[in-house]
C-alpha cells in the first residue's frame, strides 16, 4: 500500500504525456477512496477481468520508464484531496493543544516475507511513549496480538490514543491534523 501511495505522484505525468491515451490503475481496495480524480486515470478494482490493453507497467518501474534517472523531474510527493470537512472532524479528537501532536505508526504488513526487518515490536517502540509534553496518536492497524499490549501501554499513558478509521481517507486527515508522523 505504501508503494502505491508513494507512487502515485508519477500518474499525472503519465497521463500528460500519454494523452489521450486511457490509463488504467489497479490498485487495493484500501486505497481507491483515497485516489480520488487524477485526469486521465481510471482506477480500477483488483480482481476484475481486464479490458484489452496496450501495455502494462508496475507502478514502482514509472520514474525509469518515464525517463526520470535522478532528482530533475520526479513530481513533489502525491497530496490526496481530502474534503475539509472530514479534516475538522478528526481535529480535535487527535490534538492537544497544549502539546506536540505525534502520529505513530511502528510496523507494516505482518504477512510481509521481510516484516522482521521493517517493523519494530510494539513493546520496543512504547519507550517512546514516555515523552513528556507530547500527545502521541495511533495510526497504526493493530496486528494479533497487539491490542492487549496497546491497551495495557494506554492505562500507563494518558498522552497514547488510538482510533478506528473508516478508510484512508480518516487516516489523511488525522495525519494533517498532527505536528509529525514517526514511523
Amino acid at each position: 500500500l505504501g508503494d502505491d501511495i508513494q507512487f502515485m505522484r508519477f500518474l499525472p505525468l503519465l497521463a500528460t504525456l500519454l494523452a489521450p491515451a486511457a490509463i488504467l490503475l489497479i490498485t487495493h481496495g484500501a486505497i481507491r477512496p483515497l485516489i480520488g480524480d487524477i485526469p486521465g486515470v481510471t482506477v480500477l478494482p483488483s480482481g476484475i477481468t481486464l479490458p484489452v490493453y496496450d501495455c502494462w507497467v508496475p507502478l514502482m518501474s514509472l520514474p525509469l520508464r518515464l525517463g526520470l534517472v535522478d532528482e530533475i523531474g520526479i513530481p513533489p510527493p502525491w497530496c490526496p484531496k481530502i474534503e475539509p470537512e472530514r479534516i475538522e472532524k478528526w481535529r480535535w479528537p487527535v490534538q492537544s493543544p497544549f502539546k506536540l501532536n505525534v502520529g505513530i505508526c511502528w510496523a507494516g504488513n505482518w504477512q510481509h516475507k521481510n516484516d522482521a526487518h521493517r517493523s519494530i515490536p510494539l513493546a520496543k517502540f512504547a519507550t517512546l511513549f514516555e515523552a513528556s509534553g507530547v500527545n502521541f496518536c495511533s495510526l497504526q492497524q493493530m496486528r494479533p496480538g497487539e491490542a492487549e499490549l496497546f491497551a495495557g501501554l494506554q492505562k500507563g499513558n494518558s498522552n497514547l490514543r488510538a482510533f478506528s478509521f473508516d478508510d484512508f481517507r480518516d487516516t489523511a486527515a488525522a495525519i494533517r491534523n498532527l505536528d509529525v508522523v514517526v514511523s
